[in-house]
């Protein structure tokens, strides 16, 4: 999955008991992202102008019987102006 900025939800389905969230970036440039372990989150990222940034970040759901399961998630932010 590609993304650009915002907020974005992951939705865990099946499981047992109530899910965790773990957010990791695995590989890229360094995107600020809102929470570590939230549902939803939101990226940001200091980028200089007429530049892009982008990095894969892993979300690992995990339910209470200790069952887990992964996606990964390319963020694209860019900067671009016609001044």
């Amino acid at each position: 999955m590609n993304v650009g900025a915002g907020n974005y939800t992951v939705s865990g389905s099946g499981g047992t008991g109530a899910l965790s969230y773990s957010w990791a970036r695995i590989g890229g440039d360094v995107i600020n992202i809102s929470s570590t372990t939230a549902q939803t989150v939101s990226w940001s990222a200091s980028i200089p102008k007429n530049t892009s940034k982008s990095a894969t970040f892993r979300c690992t759901v995990t339910d209470t019987a200790g069952q887990s399961a992964f996606h990964d998630v390319t963020v694209y932010l860019d900067y671009f102006t016609d001044f």
